[in-house]
């Protein structure tokens, strides 16, 4: 069975939004229409939605430089927490957009899927990042 990449876009959105996906503004990879357009939006995204997270993340490292002293009882410092939750945070983003996309293991869709996922899941944690720097 052959599925039309905009039916693909349109299930993967359905489903995302149905687990909790923060209310944002409308996806900008919705009105693309082939495949290899769906992943080249999706990658253009990921970029974006990624220096925004390093932009973040650099400021929230420059600020746990500065608490980086160990406390007994306390785990780790704030520096190396951060640092570790990031590395985690990638690889669990990588792991299960890999895994979401496997609703079509071997087809088109699985790159349009895995794609999306990881631009979305990128835009997310950004945010994320950036609203602790206010605090």
């Amino acid at each position: 069975m052959r599925l039309r990449p905009g039916i693909v876009a349109a299930v993967f959105l359905l489903a995302w939004s149905a687990h909790g996906a923060p209310t944002q503004a409308p996806w900008p990879c919705d009105r693309a229409r082939t495949t290899v357009d769906m992943i080249s939006c999706a990658d253009r995204e990921l970029r974006k939605h990624d220096a925004d997270m390093a932009r973040a993340y650099r400021a929230l490292t420059e600020r746990a430089k500065s608490m980086n002293t160990s406390e007994p009882g306390y785990g780790p410092p704030p520096l190396d927490a951060l640092q570790q939750s990031q590395r985690a945070w990638l690889a669990f983003r990588d792991a299960d957009c890999h895994w979401k996309s496997t609703s079509f293991y071997g087809g088109t869709g699985q790159a349009v899927i895995a794609a999306n996922c990881r631009a979305m899941m990128t835009r997310d944690r950004a945010a994320e990042l950036q609203s602790m720097l206010a605090d």
